[in-house]
């Protein structure tokens, strides 16, 4: 692969939290793999300068490591990857995203002016080979790649990132990450090749948010012609066009989606696969029993971890993976009765044995969560709030009103796996006088019916909120009243909004910190969420699969992947 140029925030986003969320992120690939080593220039604001050398850090067991042979990287080949939440996708249309389950299928399509890098989570170049803030941290110059095309044949340029970015920020367009955008006040083009970033004010999450969701850059012309302008479900979004390494073929809803190489990619030798096809499946026994058989080459997170013994002791696949800062909690409605009485949340919370729960369901793997950071300069480990009390428990529910005890709703998937989450709680809690009435719903129409409705009370909430690469965009997706999240928590809190507002543009995360600290500390007190763990996030393989690691935001992104002969 040729050697780009990269220009990296030094002491800002280069040494914030994506790199130290790999404290808690064990990798398993040890072989020659493309790497974006990013090349650091001067810190381009005053504020800018490096985590502290205090900054608090979790407390972890090494992670296991899968030692592989080394080897060069082969070319062909068809990777098979499954996870059980690809049947749920509802489009392929990068601005519309809400679920996780569109990741891995989007980040192979599509490419972003910055990418999160596997493994050390470096905020690197990936459309944009080089950028440059002001000193006031204002704006921001992205220096553009030249040879890049997506896969209808037209030009990335300036002017097709403007029309993209321009889409996310337009109201009238309704896309799902719109407000990470929100700082950007101009977009200009300067020239064909560099892009400039007018903000509204200095914001320090910047450059992780263009390296997710809101920065995908999907073709303007194959937008423009699909008419996905005005329509979210529109037929670009089965008809999607990118500049990634590998272009749309197909997609059978609910079964499978194929993806070839794009033989114009940019980056010089990627990839290295003729193609991937993404299956679908429902129960991860299901999914297990595919790996084993050699049916697919990669089985997602999310392994029960009953099923991880049976991975681990056949010689011909592997685990990859450890412990991470993805975090599981059940969430409550909080503007609608029972849930608006903040005392039978705090009651919940102070009801779950965490420690009993995770031994029971993780079978140990992971560890008990009271706040939303798991690792990472934003996590305070003094932050415990609400840990297991049985009597404080019972004393909440007097506090609530509830002297006998309460019967609640609880909604969840409909994968064994949910069924043993939510059984398990159902009986920590019935210890306490709080009893569970379980409200199965199927795991791929959850998320949408989630959005839908305003009835769900509350529910598991464990599959998909994983760390970002900056800790800003995490609570501002849960936790601000402005966030996604909120369409279902519907949690509103001025002083964590203001907080919020104030910690974003500090771009010296030893002056964030503590902001982010007392954020944690409000919603924690609000009990909006009830917290559970913080997972061990794994992928199951072939012995064949070479090349992956998991990024500290614990998305899979294959890109670099190839196949053993």
């Amino acid at each position: 692969m040729k050697n780009r140029v990269k220009s990296v925030y030094i002491g800002t986003l280069l040494l914030i939290g994506v790199v130290v969320f790999l404290l808690g992120l064990g990798c398993g690939s040890s072989e020659p793999s493309p790497t974006r080593v990013p090349q650091p220039t001067a810190a381009p604001v005053p504020q800018a300068s490096a985590v502290p050398a205090a900054t608090p850090t979790p407390v972890r067991a090494t992670p296991i490591v899968v030692p592989q042979p080394k080897a060069g990287p082969n070319y062909g080949g068809t990777l098979r990857y499954t996870w059980w939440g690809l049947g749920s996708i509802k489009s392929l249309d990068p601005h519309y995203s809400f679920s996780y389950s569109e990741y891995m299928v989007n980040y192979a399509m599509y490419n972003n002016l910055v990418e999160i890098t596997a493994p050390d989570g470096v905020i690197g170049p990936d459309l944009a080979q080089s950028w440059d803030f002001s000193q006031d941290g204002k704006t921001v110059t992205f220096n553009l790649v030249r040879n890049a095309k997506y896969h209808d044949g037209t030009d990335f340029d300036a002017e097709s990132a403007k029309k993209n970015l321009s889409r996310v920020m337009d109201k009238e367009v309704g896309a799902s990450q719109a407000a990470k955008l929100e700082p950007i006040e101009r977009i200009e083009v300067v020239d064909k090749y560099t892009l400039k970033l007018h903000l509204k004010r200095p914001w320090r999450p910047l450059l992780a948010a263009l390296a997710e969701r809101p920065g995908w850059m999907p073709s303007p012309s194959a937008v423009q012609k699909f008419n996905s302008y005005d329509e979210i479900m529109g037929d670009f979004g089965r008809n999607p066009v990118g500049s990634g390494p590998f272009k749309f073929r197909e997609w059978i809803v609910g079964e499978r989606i194929t993806v070839d190489r794009f033989d114009q990619y940019f980056e010089e030798g990627l990839p290295y696969l003729d193609s991937i096809k993404y299956v679908a499946f429902n129960e991860g026994s299901v999914g297990v029993a595919m790996l084993r058989t050699g049916e697919v080459d990669m089985l997602d997170m999310f392994l029960q971890s009953s099923f991880l013994p049976l991975i681990r002791r056949n010689p011909d696949l592997k685990l990859i993976g450890g412990q991470s800062g993805r975090t599981g909690v059940i969430q409550f409605t909080v503007d609608e009765e029972p849930f608006d009485n903040k005392s039978l949340r705090q009651a919940v919370a102070y009801g779950l044995n965490r420690q009993a729960y995770i031994d029971a369901v993780y079978a140990g793997e992971g560890v008990p969560a009271y706040q939303w950071e798991g690792t990472g300069w934003a996590y305070n480990p003094n932050l415990k709030l609400f840990a297991y009390d049985a009597q404080k428990a019972k004393e909440k529910l007097v506090e609530a009103g509830y002297p006998n005890g309460v019967t609640l709703r609880y909604t969840c998937g409909s994968t064994t796996q949910n069924r043993a989450k939510c059984e398990t709680i159902q009986a920590l809690l019935s210890e306490v006088g709080i009893n569970l009435e379980i409200d199965i719903v199927l795991s791929s129409e959850f998320y949408s019916k989630l959005y839908a409705k305003r009835d769900h009370g509350m529910y598991m909430l464990d599959t998909a909120w994983f760390p970002r690469g900056d800790p800003h965009g995490r609570f501002q997706i849960l936790l601000h009243s402005d966030g996604f999240q909120t369409r279902t928590a519907h949690y509103k809190n001025p002083e964590v909004d203001r907080l919020m507002d104030e910690a974003g543009p500090i771009y010296d995360p030893s002056k964030a910190q503590s902001l982010y600290w007392k954020i944690q500390e409000i919603a924690a007190q609000d009990a909006v969420y009830a917290y559970l763990v913080h997972e061990n996030v794994w992928m199951g393989a072939t012995q064949k699969v070479r090349g992956f690691d998991w990024a500290p935001d614990t998305v899979a992104r294959i890109r670099d992947v190839w196949l053993a002969k």
